[in-house]
């Protein structure tokens, strides 16, 4: 990774209030003048001007503060408090889900990561979102992301609201986020997927973190998380199943399904579906 000597531009205007991105930018080039401890893990962070910026499991974790005058639905969760609940569900999700790691070390090997702790995000109160609005996979998030990484910027921007949750629920969020999204991004097919295919395949990464840390499948949360994923998000998947691997739908009727032979399938569904596409606008 470029250190932070070159980081100029930091955050795109579109993140947060404009007030909070000359902050960001302007702790960046604070940054520059700081030496960052190059041990990974290590709790060193640099903060200075709104900006707080450590490294755990040798992912970039960022906390943003907002201004004075900001006002807020929820009393927000402070940078650094922020950055140990974020790096305790880092180290969680690493720790705990093998599928999640692995995703995670390509997504290293191709550029760097970034968890972005934004406490303007969402812009509208809680009344306004959907539980999908608690973090957002942003790879535009960056200006000029060729000054941060060498390789391809996978950044995950986390809300105000995820913040205050709990440090496995937080974990299962980064599994759709940035696991999901971000082996997406890394393999090109992200920004030409339909948005429905682009969620069910993140949240099938997430379903695989709540067997790994043994959530509740019987709680109102996730009993609305599977439905949402099996009738929302995943129609079009199990439709070609049902269609084309029929023996395989045997895997949606268990409480814990095997979500490696279901993102197996989901691989097949992209093709079978970019083939389909293709074909049709050539005999067009």
């Amino acid at each position: 990774m470029k250190r932070t000597t070159q980081a100029r531009r930091l955050i795109r205007p579109t993140m947060s209030p404009s007030h909070v991105v000359r902050t960001a930018r302007a702790a960046a080039l604070a940054l520059a003048l700081v030496a960052v401890s190059a041990v990974f893990d290590a709790p060193s962070a640099v903060a200075g001007n709104g900006l707080i910026w450590v490294k755990a499991k040798d992912v970039n974790l960022m906390a943003l503060s907002p201004p004075a005058d900001a006002e807020f639905d929820i009393k927000v969760v402070r940078g650094s408090k922020a950055i140990s609940r974020l790096r305790a569900a880092l180290i969680t999700l690493v720790e705990s889900s093998p599928l999640s790691a692995t995703v995670l070390e390509a997504l290293r090997d191709k550029g760097d990561v970034f968890i972005v702790y934004d406490p303007g995000f969402p812009e509208s109160n809680m009344t306004n979102v959907l539980g999908d609005k608690l973090a957002k996979f942003r790879p535009d998030l960056f200006d000029n992301a060729d000054e941060l990484t060498d390789g391809i910027a996978f950044p995950v921007v986390i809300g105000r609201y995820l913040a205050k949750w709990p440090r496995n629920e937080i974990a299962a969020v980064l599994a759709s986020e940035l696991i999901g999204h971000g082996i997406q991004h890394l393999e090109g097919r992200l920004e030409t997927m339909a948005e429905m295919d682009a969620k069910c395949e993140a949240g099938l990464y997430k379903e695989q973190v709540h067997q790994d840390l043994g959530f509740d499948k019987h709680s109102s949360l996730r009993v609305k998380f599977r439905q949402d994923l099996e009738w929302r998000w995943c129609t079009d998947f199990k439709r070609y199943m049902k269609a084309q691997r029929p023996t395989q739908m045997a895997l949606w009727k268990q409480l814990n399904p095997d979500v490696p032979k279901l993102l197996a399938e989901f691989a097949d569904y992209v093709i079978a579906k970019r083939s389909f596409v293709t074909a049709r606008v050539q005999s067009e």
